[in-house]
């Protein structure tokens, strides 16, 4: 035994998988490398001693996530969520609604399109005039985001239709993210860890994490928190507002709050 690497298990064949969209862009193929199958043999039984060996005796840390076993990008996000974000319930009194808002730090306006239309704002019988206007007034505008949940086109054209038709959710609000059913779906039945971090619907819920993640306090928080020793970790107070089926955001952000007006009904 040499020690070395046989020059045939490193090289490898690269073939392009098409992912979607226009086949003519080279930013919709995947690139997957094929190499020997001794090697991957190989591999694989050098992985198990070293997964064990680091397991036990924990040389990494227990918030690496990603390539760990039981450690994915999932468990990420929700040991985020449960370390950082508490969850509240409030009632449908606008008193009431005001007076939480007043405690929290960030928004999310939520509606889905189960109910029909989308009419959150600026359209005939839009449903959140007042309280995004208010949310925006509060938090600030980047500390309240609007999310469509259920729609048949979740792409970046409908999102700017959505945006141009209805104006005060990209004036009043810091971004509007959209969902749809096969979204939903692929983030929980995805085959492989691969797969899983492609997943559309992952991608959305991580810029959802990095924007509260980065929001700032908003101004009429900022002298309650100079009195916290360390206000970048202290535990943030989100308000969910809208008619909430919560499945996805429930499950994968840990966010349960809604304000429901009292004329609107499922």
């Amino acid at each position: 035994m040499s020690g070395d690497v046989p020059l045939d298990w490193k090289k490898a064949d690269v073939i392009p998988i098409f992912k979607k969209g226009s086949r003519s862009q080279p930013g919709n193929y995947r690139p997957v490398s094929l190499t020997s199958v001794v090697g991957k043999i190989l591999e694989s039984l050098i992985r198990e001693h070293v997964v064990e060996y680091v397991s036990r005796t924990d040389i990494i840390s227990s918030n690496q996530h990603g390539f760990r076993r039981n450690r994915s990008c999932q468990t990420n996000l929700l040991g985020f969520y449960e370390e950082n974000v508490e969850t509240f319930y409030i009632s449908n009194n606008r008193r009431s609604f005001t007076r939480d808002v007043s405690m929290c730090t960030f928004a999310i306006l939520y509606h889905s399109k189960r109910r029909g239309r989308i009419n959150v704002v600026n359209v005939t019988d839009s449903l959140y005039d007042e309280e995004l206007e208010y949310l925006s007034q509060q938090l600030g505008k980047t500390n309240v985001i609007v999310v469509i949940d259920d729609v048949d086109d979740s792409s970046c054209s409908e999102k700017e239709r959505i945006q141009s038709q209805q104006r005060n959710i990209k004036e009043l609000a810091t971004d509007l993210f959209l969902f749809s059913k096969e979204e939903k779906q692929s983030i929980g039945s995805t085959e492989s860890a691969r797969s899983y971090n492609d997943s559309p619907g992952l991608k959305k819920l991580k810029e959802i994490q990095s924007i509260i993640r980065d929001a700032p306090c908003p101004p009429r928080r900022r002298g309650r928190q100079q009195n916290m020793a360390n206000p970048s970790t202290s535990r943030m107070r989100i308000i969910g507002v809208g008619l909430i089926w919560i499945g996805i955001l429930y499950s994968y952000i840990g966010i349960i709050l809604w304000y429901q007006k009292k004329y609107v009904y499922w």
